[in-house]
């Protein structure tokens, strides 16, 4: 029971930090950082993991059902609309980086397979996985 209370309490901090941490990140200035991305599609891969496990914070928090289907889009549709917002941020606000439709496209893909993954578990183990 005090687990579950814990992670009741803890839940949307971590989806929080999880969204405020994906910002900084992406925001922050790239010049003094010598990473050099040698496999093509390594940087989308990246964008999908963020935004997978950002949409499925989220998902726990609020513990959705198909009931709320509404409720569902309009989550989805907000953190893909929050990394479009991001890629323009990074064209406008910084020098060293620049928008890129692909990692909209990453990010979009990685929210719509959270959400797909998140939903597949909430059928094969029902609420007792997001109850504990």
């Amino acid at each position: 029971m005090h687990i579950k209370k814990l992670l009741e309490v803890s839940l949307p901090y971590l989806a929080i930090l999880t969204t405020i941490t994906i910002l900084v990140v992406s925001i922050m200035p790239t010049n003094n950082i010598d990473i050099k991305i040698t496999i093509y599609g390594k940087d989308k891969t990246i964008h999908f993991l963020m935004y997978f496990v950002l949409t499925f914070n989220w998902l726990l928090t609020f513990n959705l059902s198909f009931k709320k289907r509404n409720f569902n889009i309009l989550l989805l549709i907000s953190i893909a609309i929050f990394g479009i917002i991001i890629e323009i941020l990074q064209e406008t606000i910084t020098d060293s980086r620049q928008f890129d439709w692909y990692d909209g496209v990453a990010n979009s893909c990685g929210v719509l397979i959270a959400f797909i993954f998140f939903n597949i578990l909430r059928r094969k183990y029902g609420t007792r996985i997001f109850n504990l």
